[in-house]
């Protein structure tokens, strides 16, 4: 297949595929010959963060000199930033080369009158094809969505397993209390399997440790002292780790967070022997690690930023992280998110923040209308434009502002995907 072929198939799948569970994506591996069991694997479940500490795990593996490969979702602008091998993502002619491998499995599951696969484990399969293809000594595996019924979890024992911060996502999914979550995403955990858990609310702790004692997983708590960070600006952070200083051109101390959880994830891998790595290798890949659309400059004069700020927490971040800069001069915002978002949780500590909003929605299925979103903005006594149409919006933000203002383009990854792939040329 080319590429528009291979995902169109892509796209059918999301229609054919709707069996929950792990029998199918175990069945389509089974028939691709076990691709996972080629490679050590590090196996990231949470809500916030995991596809920052992911990235970073990820690139200090490289800096130690070993092939890994990235298998991350969502994507921002395209499929292929989903599949990353050391450094570069696959290219259109590999994605579609490997989407007809997985086809052709799928084929002769379907057959044997098995179930379609859904979009997310045909995207999973291929991956792993892909890595095992590609020679991949390491793959890092981010969770698509909670963790025990995820794709993901068809792998074998990973070296290590991973829940970065947990918060309310998913809610129709995964539960209506921290608990119910946090059970979902302690699905990954795995026998005498070493679990590295970021810093968590005490509840979602709580259930970890229940379902960690449950299946004699060891646990690794991370600890992160208040006064970690030395010093931060809008250039980057800089924090120590077991003494030793460390730089992050990330911004936002959950990036220091998660930086210290992926620090944790090198440290105990290299005292169980499962890779050699020296503290320069690890300081050189959280100063190399790139996330793209986490609180990321994409333009100058004006300074625009894009973020994918969907849920409280993130919020909070884009809140300490701006909140001076938009004391000292105009800020203007663009803000779309998809109808299962927590609009009013992530306006309560964003709005005040700005000076004028342009209220818009993604270009996707299931969004909050412009005018919804703005009729929730108004409490907030904020300047507000209501302009649906993104690309018009973003339009209207930069012919307002002045070279010294700030432009935030915040909410859905859909959102901000379209407007990165406007504004960064590659």
């Amino acid at each position: 297949m080319k590429i528009k072929r291979a995902l169109h198939y892509l796209n059918q799948t999301y229609k054919l595929g709707r069996k929950l569970g792990l029998d199918n994506i175990n069945q389509l591996l089974d028939e691709l010959g076990r691709p996972d069991k080629q490679m050590k694997l590090i196996h990231v479940a949470g809500t916030n963060g995991k596809g920052s500490t992911s990235s970073m795990i990820y690139t200090m593996l490289q800096q130690a000199g070993y092939s890994v490969g990235f298998y991350s979702s969502p994507h921002l602008v395209k499929y292929n930033e989903r599949f990353q091998v050391d450094g570069e993502m696959i290219s259109d002619d590999d994605l579609a080369q490997t989407i007809t491998v997985v086809k052709k499995a799928v084929s002769a599951m379907t057959a044997r009158g098995l179930t379609h696969p859904t979009e997310f484990e045909v995207l999973t399969a291929v991956s792993l094809v892909y890595f095992r293809d590609r020679g991949c000594q390491y793959a890092v595996m981010e969770v698509g969505l909670g963790g025990r019924l995820d794709a993901t979890n068809a792998i074998v024992d990973p070296v290590c397993s991973v829940i970065t911060p947990i918060e309310f996502d998913h809610t129709s999914f995964l539960g209506n209390s921290l608990t119910e979550i946090a059970g979902e995403k302690a699905g990954i955990l795995r026998k005498n399997v070493p679990a590295v858990i970021a810093p968590q609310q005490a509840e979602a702790k709580k259930e970890i440790e229940r379902v960690a004692k449950q299946r004699n997983t060891p646990l690794i708590h991370v600890k992160v002292p208040k006064k970690v960070i030395q010093s931060s600006d809008l250039t980057g952070t800089v924090f120590l780790w077991n003494d030793k200083e460390f730089k992050l051109r990330q911004l936002g101390r959950y990036q220091v967070e998660n930086a210290i959880t992926a620090l944790t994830v090198m440290d105990t891998l290299r005292k169980t022997g499962e890779l050699k790595i020296t503290d320069y290798r690890m300081k050189q890949g959280i100063l190399h690690t790139k996330w793209p659309g986490r609180l990321e400059k994409v333009a100058n004069s004006p300074d625009i930023y894009i973020d994918g700020s969907h849920n409280p927490h993130g919020a909070r971040t884009l809140l300490e992280t701006f909140n001076q800069v938009c004391k000292d001069k105009r800020c203007i915002a663009v803000f779309g998110m998809k109808d299962d978002k927590d609009v009013a949780g992530v306006l309560k500590h964003t709005a005040g923040l700005f000076q004028h909003m342009i209220a818009t929605e993604p270009h996707t299925e299931a969004t909050h209308s412009a005018e919804e979103i703005a009729s929730l903005i108004e409490p907030y006594g904020v300047e507000t434009t209501i302009e649906p149409d993104l690309n018009k919006a973003f339009d209207l933000a930069c012919s307002m502002a002045d070279k010294d203002d700030l432009i935030i383009v915040y909410g859905s990854f859909y959102l901000i995907g379209d407007i990165r792939d406007r504004v960064v040329k590659s």
